[in-house]
């Protein structure tokens, strides 16, 4: 995915649902432009919401780069590919998705939900209050800050490797009967 390197890019992969809070993304979105904090959006995911959703982004106007890509078979070159991760819900369970971002070192910023147990520390990124303000302060000094991307990457691969060594831990007890 080619994303534009002069330009601060910003991904979420989602299906496109009330809880995911994109329409509040947007929003924020327009927000950071609008105080001169420029960057590119991009969603990758569908779902029931898309027609409104691209109707909200329409009313932005032409210079709004905040894209819905739709769902895709590998969403992975996208979460690369950009500079911050973004889980801006409302509310939401586990975060797997959080978990893959961390896996490709990514900087990752995530509203103060349950998902907030697949994040860990706050060296991997930051968790936001759940609010327009909370979203906005974080992804504002995030943006301003994209120096915290290296102290971020070396933190991901050793809470992956935490992570992933419990789970086979649990899995080889689940096979002798100690569950």
């Amino acid at each position: 995915m080619p994303y534009d390197n002069k330009t601060i890019n910003l991904v979420m992969v989602s299906r496109l649902t009330f809880q995911k809070g994109i329409d509040r993304f947007i929003k924020i979105y327009h927000k950071l432009e609008k105080s001169g904090l420029h960057s590119n959006v991009y969603i990758v995911g569908d779902g029931p919401l898309r027609f409104e959703l691209q109707k909200q982004i329409d009313a932005l106007g032409e210079t709004i780069n905040f894209m819905l890509l739709g769902e895709k078979t590998n969403p992975y070159p996208y979460i690369k590919n950009a500079d911050i991760f973004c889980l801006l819900s409302y509310f939401e369970g586990y975060g797997m998705v959080v978990e893959e971002a961390k896996i490709l070192n990514k900087k990752i910023i995530i509203t103060d939900t349950a998902a907030r147990e697949s994040f860990g520390d706050y060296e991997n990124g930051m968790i936001v209050p759940n609010t327009e303000k909370g979203i906005f302060d974080g992804l504002s000094k995030m943006i301003k800050e994209l120096g915290m991307v290296d102290e971020v990457k070396s933190t991901n691969s050793q809470s992956f490797e935490e992570y992933y060594d419990d789970i086979i831990r649990d899995i080889k007890n689940l096979f002798n009967g100690e569950f």
